[in-house]
This record gives C-alpha cells, structure tokens and sequence, in this order.
C-alpha cells in the first residue's frame, strides 16, 4: 500500500538576504525564499511505500534522495541556491530516516502510525524545524530541533491563515510558519564560503 504524505519543514530565524531552495532528484531548485529574517516554511507531497527489506515506511518521489532505510532531501543555501551576491555555498541534509550516529538524543523514526494519522487525517502533516543561524550569525552548519531532530504529526496550520512555501509555488515564493522541530546534517569542506554536499 502507498500513501501520499505532506512533509513540512521549518527553518527558524535564518540570516536575513540569504536565499534557500528545495533540491528535487533532477537538481533543480523550487520553492526558492529570499530570507527576511524571518522563519521560512517549505513544503511538499511525498509517496510513503514499505522499505521491501525491513517494511520500514520508505520515502519517494521528487525530492527524496539516499536509500530507502537512509532517506534524505536537499535545502540548498546562497550561492548554491542561485544566489549571486553571497559568500555562502551550502546544501543541507534533512534527514527523513537513518539518522547519522552523532544525532544525539537519536531521532524518533517515522513510523505507520504516523504516516496513517498524517495520511488519513484532514489537516495534517509530518512536521519537524531546524534553527537556521548559527552562532556567528551566519547559515547553520548543523542543528536539532527540540526532540533530536523528529518529525511529529501536527495540524496543518495553513487552514488557519499561515501561509505557507510549497513545492507548488512560484520561484520566489515566501513562507513564514508556526515551528515545531527538526534536524538537518550539512557536510561541508574547507572554511566559508564552503561547497556542501
């Protein structure tokens, strides 16, 4: 059985002028955000089918990228984005399931339930956040979100007038967004700028 699934990611207070994108698996950039400063909410629609190996919820379509027991996506940053006029050339991992051994406490994997729930239930997603500037001010290098890096089950809070940056929107599209948690691995080389991959 598949089900058809909203993930929702949240990136909380990222530098101001930094532009962001989603990374499909043809590496094209949609839903890209001019950041204000303000938190930046992407959004998009994922097909969850049974890992054949461990029955596992498996994340497909577009977006996911990895293997189906250590599935990821893409939130590329500045010039990686397509941004001309930033130092910054980064591309986050945002881990779905088979989290890195470092993530400490371990994040809660997507379970049935939880997709059945998010997939069967009007108004709801899968939801996770991450903080989306670093301690120096510039875009994170790595982060958690309040439980390890999970996602949850929460109410679509666009029904209630938030508005939201989809997969769907136009290439300047701009998102602001009530958080909730999450965590994304960056693998970077070199010092700033750096080529994530």
């Amino acid at each position: 059985m598949e089900y058809q699934a909203t993930l929702r990611i949240v990136l909380l207070n990222p530098p101001n002028g930094v532009l962001y994108c989603l990374e499909d698996d043809n590496e094209r950039f949609v839903s890209a955000t001019m950041s204000t400063g303000d938190d930046i909410v992407f959004e998009f629609q994922t097909v969850v089918k049974p890992n054949q190996r461990t029955k596992k919820p498996n994340f497909t379509a577009p977006f996911a990228r990895g293997t189906p027991s250590k599935r990821f996506f893409y939130i590329n940053i500045g010039q990686s984005a397509g941004q001309k006029d930033t130092p910054w050339q980064r591309r986050a991992k945002v881990w779905i399931s088979g989290w890195p051994k470092y993530v400490k406490p371990p994040a809660r994997e997507i379970t049935w339930q939880m997709v059945h729930e998010a997939t069967t239930n009007s108004g709801k997603v899968l939801m996770t956040r991450y903080q989306g500037m670093a301690d120096d001010g510039s875009p994170s290098l790595h982060g958690v979100g309040g439980l390890g890096g999970s996602f949850k089950v929460i109410r679509d809070t666009s029904l209630y007038g938030i508005p939201i940056c989809s997969s769907s929107d136009g290439p300047w599209a701009l998102g602001y967004g009530l958080a909730i948690l999450l965590i994304f691995h960056l693998d970077f080389q070199g010092n700033c700028p750096a080529q994530l991959a």
